[in-house]
């Protein structure tokens, strides 16, 4: 073994050193003796390299998931069942950043929780994309543009909604929804498409979408829109009969929204119970008209208020 020389004794040794078992380098080094001598520079200096290359792949990581972190503009909150961030599953605390495609499966729901707390809440077979988030409290002035499909979503706005410059902004295959800090669902009722306000303040519904604006909505200059400005207000959008069934996501496609009214409560459980937790599996109508009637009532019982205090106690 010492015929061999230093270089082949500090080979074993380096051999010896990335070893799993620390007894096998004693070993190694009991076998050459009087080449160890020799051979410790160069295993202080593989130990150092060592070290230098653990720290390296350890600020690697740190540095790589704080610039995830700073490039995310929310986290998944709540998941049910099957749903994706991107390509990925997700999971609580996936990570949420712009430009992400966020979908579900059947009998599937998630909620994604912005930075300044808005939330929004996907139903089955739902797709989402964040196009774009700004969020500056330092300013008072932030930004929230998602497109979505057919299926159902609900947004609740949080500190984005109280900022003075603001756009919060959702892209339909209808058309497009311009919201003031408010809480409202967007989905199928039957075979329509519909907008619900659950609370205030406002929400712009148009067909035109290159062309509205949240000044035009105030002064009622969009053709072909609606606003809803109370808690309960709903308007339904249909789709054109002769529209071909593969361009449902052609705005063409889709009649200007009927008139604002208030929702009955049914329609209003129906709407709600598409995106709440823990009904996905239920399957029955009945189950889920209950669950969210029971829930919903105290919604319902203002809109009945409200409609009688606009026709008076004494109208038939």
């Amino acid at each position: 073994m010492i015929k061999w020389g230093v270089t082949r004794n500090v080979r074993m040794l380096r051999v010896c050193y990335w070893g799993p078992d620390l007894i096998l380098l004693r070993y190694c080094a009991s076998r050459a003796r009087g080449i160890v001598a020799a051979a410790r520079p160069f295993v202080r200096v593989e130990t150092a390299a060592a070290v230098l290359r653990l720290f390296a792949a350890v600020f690697a990581l740190t540095f790589a998931a704080q610039s995830a972190m700073a490039a995310s503009v929310g986290m998944v909150t709540k998941v049910e069942n099957q749903a994706q961030v991107g390509g990925a599953t997700a999971v609580v605390g996936s990570i949420v950043q712009s430009g992400d495609q966020l979908r579900t499966g059947p009998k599937s729901r998630m909620e994604v929780t912005f930075k300044d707390k808005t939330t929004v809440t996907l139903g089955e077979n739902a797709s989402l994309v964040v196009d774009r988030y700004v969020y500056n409290p330092e300013r008072s002035s932030g930004e929230l543009a998602v497109s979505t499909g057919v299926a159902a979503f609900r947004m609740v706005t949080g500190k984005l909604g109280e900022m003075s410059n603001k756009k919060i902004n959702a892209s339909t295959p209808f058309g497009a929804l311009a919201v003031r800090g408010t809480d409202f669902w967007w989905g199928r009722l039957g075979n329509q498409s519909a907008v619900l306000m659950v609370s205030n303040s406002m929400v712009g519904v148009a067909g035109d979408r290159e062309r509205c604006t949240e000044e035009d909505y105030r002064r009622g200059r969009c053709r072909c829109a609606v606003t809803l400005s109370d808690s309960g207000q709903i308007t339904t959008i249909e789709r054109s009969p002769e529209c071909p069934e593969g361009e449902r996501n052609d705005r063409r496609c889709w009649k200007c929204p009927a008139a604002v009214r208030y929702a009955t409560p049914a329609e209003i459980s129906a709407a709600l119970s598409q995106t709440q937790f823990g009904l996905a599996s239920l399957g029955t109508t009945t189950g889920t008209l209950a669950v969210g009637l029971a829930i919903f009532a105290p919604l319902a019982g203002f809109i009945a208020t409200t409609q009688t205090q606009q026709t008076g106690p004494g109208s038939p």
